[in-house]
């Protein structure tokens, strides 16, 4: 009994720290979450050189998880994947085309995607926020 109470004094109070990690999008193509995409709905990771109607700018999906128990850069690709299907998802909704201008958005700070996303994981949870335009 005395020692369940430690384990939840300490599980209570364990500093819930984030730590920010760069996952590398070069593991992520050959996902299977890559399928579950929608085909229909291009995806782009940088600013859009062509003009096209912009329908919506700033769409935000917000994805977290628990990763006890598991691995925390395996959590963040399948929340990274989640995210992306959320974009197209509202861009389906809005009536667009193309998801473009996706970046990292963590703690309302963007960063853009290039070889990298951003994923925060603190003691229990992972998470992940993408910020972009839809056209």
């Amino acid at each position: 009994m005395k020692v369940c109470f430690v384990f939840l004094f300490c599980i209570m109070f364990y500093p819930l720290y984030a730590d920010t990690q760069d996952i590398p999008l070069s593991n992520l193509k050959k996902s299977q979450n890559i399928s579950k995409l929608h085909k229909n709905i291009t995806l782009q990771f940088s600013k859009n050189p062509k003009r096209s109607i912009l329908r919506k700018q700033g769409i935000i999906a917000n994805k977290m998880a628990s990763h006890v128990f598991k691995d925390s850069k395996e959590v963040c690709s399948m929340l990274f994947f989640s995210a992306l299907k959320d974009l197209q998802t509202q861009a389906l909704l809005l009536g667009g085309t193309k998801v473009g201008n996706i970046e990292s958005y963590l703690n309302n700070s963007p960063k853009r995607i290039t070889k990298h996303f951003q994923c925060k994981s603190g003691a229990m949870f992972s998470n992940v926020v993408l910020r972009a335009d839809v056209r």
